[in-house]
Parts: C-alpha cells; sequence; structure tokens
C-alpha cells in the first residue's frame, strides 16, 4: 500500500505543478491538455472553472476528478464524495482546486478570515484526532495523522499572493486500506 500512496502523491504534485503552467497560455494547444488526452475531458463551464477527469486504461493508472476555478469566477465544487464530515472546509472558503483519486481527496482554498480564526477551527476539528506531527508558528499551522478511517494532511498559513483573501488552506485526506 506504501507504493500506492506514494504513486498517489506524486501523481498529485504532478497535477498541482501542472495547473498553473495551463493558465498561463493564451491559447489552446495540445500540449497544454492532460497527457492521455484521449482518456481525459476537460469542459469548460460558464463561471471559468475547469473539471478533468481521466479513467484509467488499466489497473495502474487510478481514477482522477479535478475541479478548478480562477479568481474572476466562482469557486471550485467538493467532490460529491468529500466526506465533510470527517474534515470540514472552514465556511465561506473559496476552492481553487479540488481532486479525488480512488476515494483521497486534496482540497487548496482561500479564506478571507483572518489565519488565526481559520486556524482556531481547525484546531478544534483537530482536537480528536490521532495527530503524527504538528507544528505551529505566527503564521502558519501544519498537522499529520489519522482521522477516522483517513490519514490527513493538513496545512494553513497566511497569504498576500490573492487579493482579498487572507488565508490559504490545503487539506489531503487519503483513503485508508
Amino acid at each position: 500500500m506504501q507504493k500506492k500512496h506514494k504513486m498517489f502523491l506524486v501523481l498529485l504534485i504532478v497535477i498541482c505543478l501542472y495547473i498553473p503552467f495551463t493558465a498561463c497560455s493564451g491559447d489552446e494547444k495540445d500540449s497544454d491538455k492532460p497527457e492521455d488526452a484521449a482518456s481525459a475531458v476537460q469542459d469548460k463551464q460558464e463561471d471559468e472553472t475547469t473539471s478533468y477527469t481521466s479513467e484509467p486504461e488499466n489497473n495502474e493508472n487510478p481514477h482522477v476528478n479535478m475541479d478548478t476555478a480562477d479568481l474572476i469566477g466562482e469557486s471550485a465544487s467538493l467532490p460529491e464524495s468529500y466526506p465533510s464530515d470527517v474534515f470540514p472546509l472552514y465556511e465561506g472558503s473559496y476552492i481553487l482546486t479540488a481532486v479525488e483519486t480512488e476515494g483521497s481527496y486534496t482540497i487548496i482554498a482561500l479564506s478571507k478570515d483572518d489565519f488565526k480564526k481559520v486556524a482556531d477551527f481547525y484546531r478544534e476539528v483537530l482536537t480528536k484526532v490521532e495527530v503524527t506531527a504538528e507544528s505551529n508558528f505566527d503564521s502558519g499551522f501544519t498537522s499529520f495523522g489519522k482521522i477516522g478511517s483517513y490519514t490527513y494532511n493538513f496545512d494553513i498559513g497566511e497569504t498576500s499572493e490573492y487579493e482579498e483573501y487572507e488565508t490559504q488552506i490545503t487539506i489531503m485526506i487519503m483513503a485508508g486500506e
């Protein structure tokens, strides 16, 4: 299972690094599409969010659903199967990216609220979990551990990168065996 987690993390990193570069180009080229264009679908919606769905060709490639948004349109959507009851998203968050891969999720979001207020919300969420490692700074909070049947990796911090938003939230939860 460790190999599966490593593969998921590598795939997630590649996807997260790929997204910013696709928005930089003003025209659509074949090189701007996912590597496996035959099995991937890109839907541009009126609100400028982008959805990608990749179907596995064999048992080695996982099924991936991804919804992204820009700061002009509406927030991306959480996957319907996202366990909000286990690891909730801070209320009023603007979702930049939501990725679901075989029951595991990565959510990148922004909040207009102060970092300390958002951090306090998540500290309360994490009071009932098995924490493996945690770091706490004046402008950042990171936690890793087990919550329910999931392994989670969570990070929030102050941001000045996005106008009107003060806090960036990253949630990764991996399905247990």
